[in-house]
């Protein structure tokens, strides 16, 4: 049967074991360890499939956001596709109708009325007249600064309390902490033991070329070398994945 990682102290211990701890010193500290963990975990939020989340964030906007002209968003959320609203326009109408539909079809696809194929040209039609009417995406978003930038006319477009509560769609980042099965993802585990490895090999750099009792060389470029070799192959996955995303078959 698996043993699965769970918590952060198992996870050290898997990838220090499989650096070969237990049977030779692997010469890290344990500040460094977690410093490497923590890299690894953000590197993965960011850029791993399955290290962030698609979701919806509602939020209501505030006389401070009116002042900024800008929304600051919680340290987790790290990409934003997306922002729904009210509004009159009929522009901005239509697009919260095209998405929001989706959602419709979703709760709605036990109906006996309710058939893909009229969902699909409904949808067709939506799509169409939103690419006319919504060419111009008035939403910037950057995760180095957490603002949410709403390039609109706020005093007009945000008038009462039903227009201020606004749906932001959203990737927000996986916390191991929370979702402790994210311990035991397997891009995680070997990206953090070829940060560790890198390391070791960083740390015994001032001692390349000594000799050891029994005529042992220390060799730390060789360490450093593999490190890099398996990072290297591992971020060439990611974008292979990306390019070629799994296929899910029935």
């Amino acid at each position: 049967m698996k043993n699965n990682i769970l918590t952060r102290d198992e996870f050290k211990s898997y990838c220090l074991r499989s650096l070969g701890d237990g049977v030779i010193e692997i010469n890290v500290s344990d500040d460094q360890v977690e410093d490497r963990i923590d890299e690894a975990i953000q590197f993965c939020q960011e850029f791993l499939y399955e290290g962030s989340t698609l979701t919806y964030y509602k939020y209501t906007l505030t006389d401070e956001d009116f002042t900024n002209r800008y929304v600051t968003l919680p340290n987790d959320i790290i990409s934003v596709t997306d922002v729904l609203y009210n509004t009159s326009y009929i522009g901005n109408v239509l697009n919260n109708v095209f998405k929001l539909s989706t959602i419709s079809m979703i709760n709605n696809i036990n109906t006996p009325t309710t058939t893909i194929s009229n969902f699909y040209f409904s949808k067709l039609n939506l799509a169409t007249l939103n690419a006319v009417l919504n060419a111009f995406s008035p939403t910037r978003f950057s995760y180095s600064t957490g603002k949410l930038y709403i390039d609109l006319d706020w005093s007009t477009t945000f008038t009462n309390d039903d227009t201020k509560n606004i749906l932001i769609k959203c990737y927000v980042s996986i916390d191991p902490e929370t979702n402790t099965r994210f311990w035991d993802n397997i891009f995680l585990k070997r990206y953090t033991t070829a940060l560790i490895q890198k390391q070791w090999g960083k740390n015994l750099s001032k001692y390349n070329g000594v000799t050891l009792p029994g005529g042992t060389q220390l060799d730390s470029k060789n360490i450093i070398d593999e490190a890099n070799k398996e990072l290297d192959s591992l971020k060439e996955e990611i974008m292979n994945f990306e390019a070629n995303p799994r296929v899910i078959v029935a």
